[in-house]
């Protein structure tokens, strides 16, 4: 067995281990960020799948999470020391609502 075919089988078993470990007490992810969160669960629901487009862009040249986001759906996330903030502004009205007609919960 080749390196590389270990290599896949590793990591495609630590993503199964992971994902049932993450959703033990959970039916999903969505209700584990909804207990941590609380009512302002679905923008960060939305950050989640927009962070999952981004991610399927593997373009060496791609630019950066934040910049994507306020490009394409017109947010400025907010930062804080501890991590991302509830809050959050909307530069762009049209790609705002874009933002939540194709994120919606």
């Amino acid at each position: 067995m080749s390196d590389n075919t270990i290599k896949t089988r590793v990591q495609a078993f630590g993503k199964r281990l992971l994902d049932t470990a993450k959703d033990e007490y959970y039916a999903s992810p969505e209700s584990r960020i909804h207990t941590i969160v609380g009512g302002a669960s679905e923008y960060f629901v939305r950050l989640r799948k927009v962070k999952a487009e981004w991610d399927k862009n593997n373009t060496p040249e791609r630019q950066e999470f934040q910049e994507y986001l306020k490009e394409n759906y017109g947010i400025q996330m907010k930062m804080e020391p501890d991590g991302i903030d509830i809050a959050y502004e909307i530069l762009d009205e049209k790609k705002h609502t874009l933002f939540l007609l194709k994120f919606g919960a």
